[in-house]
């Protein structure tokens, strides 16, 4: 096996003490025979590349529930946070070369903290990002199972909100913490903010002691990653400003676009977006191959992973982009798709073989909650010689008259609710790339069923005025001394802080159920072709590359 040349966080890794070697037992780094990879190939996966999209079988330990990230630690071991709470080691107990248990390393809800959404190693220590801190946990004794922990930062707002995630830790080269507090735009009641810390990149002294703002105007922006050379990247949400899926370029003092509440006055222009991500929806973790590992001749090239468009359709892909830097120090990129049809991927990170793990959050309950049974998996993309990479061919879209859809839009009163020609604040998400986001049977389904999945940012809030009015609508911002609806018909409608009883996240849709009754399927179809759906791709329409 050619051995991988560690790059400059490895090489930090190495100076603590740390070798790597592949976290297995029974053997010396064994590699998966091409007869195990094949049975554990995922079906329906589509490849762009020469991987085996293989389904870790993972049968024994702690079980997978909804994963929400995944890194290389000592050793080369590769742990995976569970959003239930529970973080865990995998390893191959057979010998086969594919890891099949779980082992826990450490619960964060023994310390009564929420959603661990990021993590990262230093050394023996593990980083992990929650709702309410970020909190180290150690192994001391050496038995893979942390038994001590420790505060390392807590001085951010945050709320119980369903919305306060922190996301993104890593450390960079000057040995500090980056990491990103999401935005507060949709928290009803959000916690004060004076240093500007939510829908910011703040850094952090490695004692934890201090802390400043690097980068601003972030929405969702899940990731963080650092290349070779030091600089810094990440990825964001389309929603609430962000007119797409992004993966940016982040520098000191840069400003992003996404400040709906004004709260970072005097920033500068916002940095044009590096690359608006056409090969997924739904932006997620990041991982940066090394500029030692081929992968495919990926070397040096970030990976995306994108969860969906939806939380109830079972969809995501994989993407990544090829960096060039220019003399003055900014970065052009060219993206490229990775895999398709990849059930809701949430994070990525390269193992210590060279492969690539991707965490599989599963789909999701209502208001961001795991549901009551485990979901999810562990994907390893495997390089091997004889997978024949996919070719996407043309999409085929819904045939009709465009003109009388844009009629039936009128009618059934669409744009009351949803912008599709133009880009102005709406109750409902923006219709301009539905096409691309859903097919035909899954729009369909989100029609007829508005309930059962609600975009990020779209649920509804009910707001309770203490006179007893309710107003129903979308939050659109948030202050200390407003809040504002946005209420069927596109108006927004601000309510005085100071006159609200309660705000309840009700996890239900604005939109009614019934607007596709009395069509004739001549009209259904002109509606989608005005609106540009996909039909649902059938046999024959991803082709093997040669063929």
């Amino acid at each position: 096996m050619e051995l991988v040349k560690p790059n400059w966080i490895e090489r930090g890794l190495i100076a603590a003490g740390v070798l790597l070697v592949a976290g297995t037992e029974g053997s010396a780094n064994p590699r998966p025979s091409p007869e195990t990879i094949r049975k554990h190939v995922e079906p329906g996966i589509e490849m762009f590349g020469r991987y085996a999209p293989v389904k870790l079988p993972l049968k024994k330990g702690i079980e997978v529930w909804n994963p929400t990230a995944i890194e290389q630690g000592p050793g080369g071991g590769i742990y995976v946070a569970n959003y239930t709470g529970e973080i865990y080691s995998l390893h191959d107990t057979d010998g086969d070369g594919l890891q099949d248990t779980t082992r826990l390393f450490c619960n964060v809800t023994d310390n009564e903290l929420r959603y661990p959404t990021c993590m990262a190693w230093k050394g023996r220590d593990l980083y992990v990002g929650t709702t309410q801190e970020i909190r180290i946990y150690t192994d001391t004794d050496g038995d893979g199972r942390a038994d001590q922990s420790r505060l390392f930062f807590d001085d951010f707002p945050w709320t119980l909100h369903v919305f306060d995630w922190t996301f993104g830790l890593t450390f960079g080269p000057d040995e500090h913490a980056y990491v990103v507090f999401c935005t507060d735009y949709l928290n009803g009641k959000p916690a004060p903010d004076p240093n500007g810390y939510r829908g910011a990149i703040v850094r952090i002294s490695p004692d934890g002691k201090k802390a400043e703002r690097f980068a601003t105007g972030l929405r969702y922006a899940y990731d963080l990653v650092f290349n070779d050379e030091g600089d810094l990247f990440f990825s964001d949400n389309k929603g609430g400003g962000n007119p797409t899926e992004e993966f940016n370029h982040a520098v000191r003092g840069s400003f992003h676009g996404h400040d709906p509440n004004k709260k970072y006055a005097g920033h500068p222009e916002a940095i044009p977006t590096l690359v608006k991500v056409k090969h997924g929806f739904g932006s997620g973790g990041l991982a940066f191959n090394s500029s030692t590992n081929d992968f495919g001749g990926t070397a040096g090239q970030v990976f995306l992973a994108c969860w969906g468009p939806d939380g109830r359709f079972d969809r995501g892909s994989i993407t990544r982009f090829e960096l060039e830097k220019e003399a003055h120090g900014t970065y052009r990129a060219k993206e490229y798709p990775v895999a398709k049809d990849c059930a809701k991927v949430i994070d990525l990170a390269f193992g210590p073989e060279g492969d690539l793990y991707a965490a599989q959050f599963g789909t999701e309950g209502r208001a961001h909650r795991p549901y009551g049974k485990p979901m999810g998996a562990v994907y390893r993309f495997v390089p091997v010689s004889w997978m024949e990479p996919e070719q996407l061919a043309p999409a085929r879209f819904v045939q009709g008259d465009a003109a009388n859809g844009k009629k039936v839009y009128t009618q059934r009163a669409c744009h009351t609710c949803h912008e599709y020609e133009g880009r102005k604040e709406t109750v409902g998400p923006p219709l301009h790339e539905v096409g691309e986001m859903f097919d035909r049977e899954e729009i369909l389904a989100a029609i007829r069923k508005p309930g059962r999945g609600v975009k990020s940012g779209y649920e509804t809030q009910r707001v309770t005025r203490k006179d007893g009015v309710e107003v129903l609508g979308r939050l659109v911002r948030s202050s200390e001394k407003t809040i504002e609806l946005a209420i069927p018909g596109n108006t927004v409608v601000p309510i005085p802080r100071a006159d609200v009883a309660s705000i309840q996240v009700t996890g239900q849709s604005l939109m009614p159920v019934g607007l596709l009754e009395g069509l004739s399927e001549k009209d259904l179809n002109d509606l989608l072709a005005y609106l540009r759906v996909r039909e649902a791709r059938k046999e024959g329409d991803f082709s093997k590359a040669g063929r």
